[in-house]
């Protein structure tokens, strides 16, 4: 996992977190980059042991969640909904194709854009932002529905 990003200590929680659900179903309310790396870690390791897996899930203080799936092929697939939205917004690499994929959820097979997959390194950057602040990377690239 990309961890040079510039964060809060380990030990710190980020305060705009009500909570992070894990691929394996538990629950955490007190969420910190460890616990946030560690999630990830275990969503790519378990994505590479079957063939899907649950998604990680941030919730803020304000509702809005962030849902980040893992597809071995492709990479991640990450997401933010606010509350009462029907359609999510979705993170893109805009350098990638507009091709579109299949990619397999745990209740069944989605067809995605090819660049709705991004790298590591730009979903941890979301990830990052949305759980110190609470809100989308206004740096990173978002396709609305």
């Amino acid at each position: 996992m990309n961890t040079s990003v510039s964060s809060p200590l380990p030990c710190e929680t980020y305060p705009g977190i009500r909570r992070l659900v894990t691929t394996e179903g538990t629950l955490t309310h007190e969420v910190g980059r460890a616990t946030l790396a560690h999630a990830i870690s275990r969503l790519t390791a378990r994505v590479s042991s079957i063939a899907k897996a649950s998604p990680v899930v941030l919730e803020s203080d304000s509702g809005l969640i962030m849902s980040v799936h893992y597809e071995r092929r492709f990479g991640f697939l990450v997401s933010l909904c606010a509350p009462g939205d029907i359609m999510a917004t979705v993170l893109v690499d805009k350098e990638l194709p507009e091709d579109e994929v299949v990619c397999e959820t745990p209740r069944r097979a989605v067809t995605f854009t090819r660049r709705s997959f991004v790298s590591e390194r730009r979903a941890w950057r979301a990830l990052e932002h949305f759980a110190e602040l609470g809100e989308r990377c206004p740096v990173s690239d978002w396709v609305e529905p």
